[in-house]
């Protein structure tokens, strides 16, 4: 089974498909034993694809340790049903926050840092900077699509959301130690490239900034100090991570 996106279309195996979906609340699928219901709830409004949270700190209780237990289950249940299903990774981020990351990465914000305000105020919503939570997310998402595959050949899953609602409640920025060092490195010169491609379509407030945007400059230099700056500049930090993630799933 394949699935792409083309032309703002899901196409699955070459053919174009509207998914009918219904989707579970957020932890609704932590217990496999509690499926039964939802399932008859999917056929009585006729639906034809389930969508279905998969938490991070549910698939991995121990780092490097996978519980398969859900997603076999829901892989099940919606083959039972002859329905499509459709797995939502929450992973770093759900709704602006980090509420599902693993309780062996709480305990270790050293090595899994969250991101600070303007005022040195840490909230809990793990920072898009930080290497090593970018790979651990990778390593469990990647553990999870190898999953997926090996269990179904019939194609039930017909695609996979990455993450979910990423963003800064409050806030317009990560200042972060991570971020910092990022906020004052070169802006990356093919984003640059990309955003000068197609300043018709931004804002005025940073289009008429990449009038006299040069290559090696910093993002302040760049953008200037505006929430819309701070903006461009959070925007492509979550963008990078979960290409990345993305990445290591396919």
């Amino acid at each position: 089974m394949t699935a792409r996106i083309i032309d703002r279309r899901l196409v699955v195996d070459g053919e174009p498909r509207l998914l009918l979906a219904g989707e579970f609340r957020n932890s609704s699928a932590s217990n496999p034993l509690d499926h039964s219901g939802i399932w008859d709830v999917c056929a009585e409004l006729e639906l034809d694809t389930a969508l279905v949270a998969i938490a991070w700190d549910l698939f991995e209780p121990q780092e490097g340790v996978y519980d398969y237990a859900i997603i076999d289950a829901l892989v099940e249940g919606a083959r039972a049903r002859g329905l499509k299903l459709v797995p939502l990774w929450f992973g770093s981020w759900k709704n602006g926050l980090s509420s599902y990351r693993p309780a062996w990465m709480k305990r270790d914000p050293d090595r899994f840092p969250v991101i600070e305000d303007a005022a040195g105020t840490r909230h809990p919503i793990l920072s898009a900077f930080s290497p090593e939570t970018r790979e651990a997310d990778a390593r469990a998402f990647a553990a999870l699509c190898r999953r997926i595959a090996a269990i179904d050949a019939d194609g039930t899953v017909v695609m996979v959301q990455v993450e979910n609602e990423v963003g800064i409640l409050g806030g317009t920025r990560d200042r972060s130690a991570a971020a910092v060092d990022a906020w004052n490195s070169p802006v990356p010169d093919e984003l640059l490239a990309r955003l000068v491609a197609e300043r018709d379509e931004l804002r005025p407030e940073i289009a008429d900034r990449l009038a006299d945007a040069r290559p090696g400059a910093g993002w302040a230099e760049t953008f200037g100090t505006s929430p819309y700056a701070d903006e461009v500049f959070q925007a492509f930090g979550y963008a990078s991570f979960i290409e990345a993630v993305a990445q290591a799933g396919r």
